[in-house]
Order: C-alpha cells, then sequence, then structure tokens
C-alpha cells in the first residue's frame, strides 16, 4: 500500500457538478499528483453523486470512493468524514467540502504547514467562487459567509453548524488522540 504525503478528503453529497470542477482542480495542484490522495465518501444514498463525479475525472490523481450506507434523508457528513479518516493513506488529512474550489497551492501548503509540528490544526481560505482562484495568497477572509461566522463568533452565537470543515487539516494521529 503506498503511502501519501497527504489526503485530500470530500465528503459529497447532492452536489455534482460542484464536485467535477473540484476533482478537475486537484488535479491541477502544484505539488505532484503522486504526493497526494483524494479519498470522496459519499452520502447522497442511491443517487451516488460522488461515485458519479469520481468516474469523469481522467486518471492523473490517485481518487478513492467510498460510501457511507446511510438512506439520503440522514445527514451523514460526520459518519463520511470519519470514513475517510479511517481509510486515508497519508498521515495529513486535508478536509474540503464538496462546494469548495481548491487554490492550485492548496495540498502543497497544507503539507508545508504542518512540517514537523504537532497538535496542529490549519484552517485555510475557503470559497465556491471560481473568481477567487487567482488572487494571490494569503488571501483575507472577506466571504459574506465567514463574515456572518465571524460576528456570530463575537456575539457568543456560533454553533456546531458553522464548525468549519472546508480547508481544515490536522494530523491522523493528532486525530485519533482526541
Amino acid at each position: 500500500m503506498k503511502l501519501y504525503a497527504a489526503t485530500v478528503l470530500i465528503t459529497a453529497f447532492d452536489r455534482f457538478e460542484q464536485m467535477n470542477e473540484q476533482l478537475k482542480l486537484l488535479e491541477q495542484q502544484a505539488i505532484p499528483a503522486d504526493r497526494f490522495e483524494v479519498v470522496v465518501v459519499d452520502d447522497s444514498g442511491d443517487d451516488r453523486v460522488g461515485e458519479r463525479a469520481v468516474e469523469r475525472v481522467r486518471p492523473g490523481i490517485t481518487i478513492r470512493c467510498f460510501r457511507t450506507g446511510l438512506p439520503r434523508n440522514v445527514n451523514g457528513v460526520s459518519v463520511a468524514r470519519n470514513v475517510g479518516i479511517r481509510e486515508a493513506r497519508s498521515p495529513l488529512i486535508i478536509s474540503i467540502d464538496d462546494d469548495c474550489l481548491p487554490h492550485r497551492d492548496l495540498v502543497g501548503e497544507h503539507i508545508r504547514c504542518h512540517e514537523g509540528r504537532e497538535n496542529l490544526i490549519v484552517l485555510g481560505y475557503r470559497s465556491n467562487l471560481r473568481e477567487r482562484l487567482s488572487a494571490r495568497l494569503p488571501i483575507p477572509v472577506t466571504e459574506r459567509k465567514a463574515r456572518k461566522e465571524r460576528r456570530r463568533f463575537r456575539k457568543g452565537r456560533l454553533s456546531f453548524f458553522d464548525f468549519k470543515t472546508g480547508n481544515i487539516s490536522v494530523l491522523r494521529d493528532d486525530y485519533f488522540k482526541s
């Protein structure tokens, strides 16, 4: 079994076209394709949204797809994420939502931030707007959703629905320690 520097974990539900775009952008990462894998965990029931998107990608990056097996009407994003973490073949998990468009430096920057460090969670910029992909790094938090979450945080009104799961990374061993 090949070990990678990072696993990009995508939980898939009902966003077929966005996932197609996302997978194409993951193929264009600045880091060599043999340094990372993509694990898609499909939580879309019988619609198989994640699996259908993966089938359309030409081979260039390693993509493995799993299913939660949960009915479509059950929100299984946590189950999907846990399946993906267990199946990862790398020490570093980079979680992105199925509607996030990855910047070409996403994987490389997450790997760089974790080098030689433990007990670290890295939260990167996230967007579903294609025009933001050409923005220079670092990118300020200017998205409407992010501003809303910051206001809610300041007022002490964040709930678990506000937890950022797109463009966040943690070492797999650190995840299992908690």
